[in-house]
Order: structure tokens, then sequence, then C-alpha cells
């Protein structure tokens, strides 16, 4: 009698845990603001930021990050683009902060001139989930090294929806 029971139990359930466990990916797509600290002065930019992360466990995963801000500086256009990518840890609740280390690639053009450097971001947020699938990105808080020159440290603000599946 207790194998019966056992089987008709896993065989209930087992369905429950295989589908919690199904949602590996999250994408995140949203607004993005950095203010840039430069030579002569300052820029605050306006641009977007997509990222995608896979879950290895609930709370560990490793995120893709590509992002894009547009302004002027001293009267000329800035564009500065990253591509970055490392570890994220995360708090699997209904309100889910989460911190994160990216490293990659930035890519600055001020007045004509493009520029290459190392990138590193660091930071983190809060997701709020508004059922199995969606997620309102609250708040994510970073800050960006390699923006104008190598040792910059700027700060980027971003907030979006993320579809987990």
């Amino acid at each position: 009698m207790n194998k019966i029971a056992f089987i008709l139990m896993f065989a209930l359930f087992t369905p429950l845990a295989a589908q919690a466990q199904t949602r590996k990916f999250e994408a995140f797509a949203g607004y993005s603001f950095q203010r840039v600290e430069g030579f002569p002065s300052n820029a605050n930019m306006s641009g977007w930021e997509g990222a995608l992360t896979y879950k290895f466990t609930p709370y560990l995963g490793v995120t893709g990050d590509v992002s894009g801000q547009y302004g002027t500086l001293t009267g000329s256009r800035i564009n500065y683009h990253n591509i970055l990518v490392g570890p994220e840890v995360s708090l699997p609740r209904k309100i889910s902060p989460f911190v994160h280390v990216l490293l990659g690639d930035g890519r600055s053009s001020v007045f004509g001139v493009t520029s290459k450097t190392f990138a590193i971001a660091i930071g983190g947020g809060v997701d709020y989930r508004v059922n199995d699938l969606i997620s309102i990105r609250m708040a994510q808080f970073d800050v960006i090294t390699g923006a104008t020159k190598q040792t910059s440290s700027d700060g980027r603000f971003s907030a979006g929806i993320v579809f987990h599946f």
C-alpha cells in the first residue's frame, strides 16, 4: 500500500516540480540612464539596455548584457555601447533582489573619435514578479568603468520588463 501511495504522489507532483525548473532564462529589456564623468564636462545620457540571464540554479546565473546610451558632451554628440558578461546572484521571491559583476567591451564615440576600452559593471537591482512569466525591473543601479577613459567610474540606472522562459 505504501508503494502505491508513493507512486501516486510521485506521479502527481513530478509535473509541478518539472514546470518550476523549466524557467531557466530571463530576458530583460528597458530604459537606461547613464551619467558620464568626462573631460572637460559631464554628460547625462539616455538609451536602452537588454540582458539575457541563464539560471544554473534559482540563485545563480550568468548574464549577457548589451546597452547603448546617447547624449551630448560640450555640444558634440556622444555614443556609448557596452557588451558585458558575468555572474549574477539573485534571491527568487515576489520582490527579488539581485547583484552582478559584468566584464566586457565598452565603445564610445566622442567628438567624432571612437575608442574601445575594457569595461566593468558592478551593481544590482530589484525585480517585482507579476506572474510566472513576467517581472518588472523596478530599479537596477550599476557603476561602470571605461565610458570615456579606462579609469572613469560612471553611474547607470535601468528599469523595464523581464520575461521568464
